[in-house]
């Protein structure tokens, strides 16, 4: 048996290594970009996991770090935002990764490619789905 990875086959518009800003905004070289289809807490924002207050903010800042790092990744602009992007590390979409995490909510405009990512998150409690937030 014959087992190929398969990558994304687009051209890409951003390629190298991230540095992410914050969440979902990350840097290339000197191009700033925005994952597709997510958004993530602000830095100062918390939440209430058992009675507890967490600066999810934060942690949602540090989050893709993991998932990007010692990678290139390349991204493509998204077709109706141009600011928005889809961004992979090898074969791996980062906006999916960030919402299997459970660190990420989908953008309506994104529901019928990403909802049922973010409802497996939630559904295993994952990180954000742990507790009570407010809305990004």
């Amino acid at each position: 048996m014959l087992l190929v990875r398969v990558y994304p086959s687009v051209a890409a518009d951003i390629a190298g290594t991230p540095t992410i800003i914050e969440g979902e905004i990350l840097k290339v070289d000197s191009k700033s970009s925005r994952l597709a289809g997510i958004d993530v807490t602000v830095p100062k924002q918390t939440c209430f996991i058992c009675i507890r207050e967490k600066r999810w903010g934060l942690i949602s800042t540090t989050a893709p770090m993991v998932l990007v790092a010692g990678v290139n990744i390349c991204c493509c602009a998204g077709g109706k935002k141009p600011d928005a992007t889809r961004c992979w590390a090898r074969s791996y979409e980062l906006s999916k990764g960030m919402l299997r995490a459970g660190g990420a909510l989908v953008l309506p405009r994104d529901q019928k490619r990403l909802a049922p990512i973010e409802l497996q998150a939630f559904e295993a409690r994952r990180d954000l789905w742990q507790g009570e937030f407010v809305l990004p």
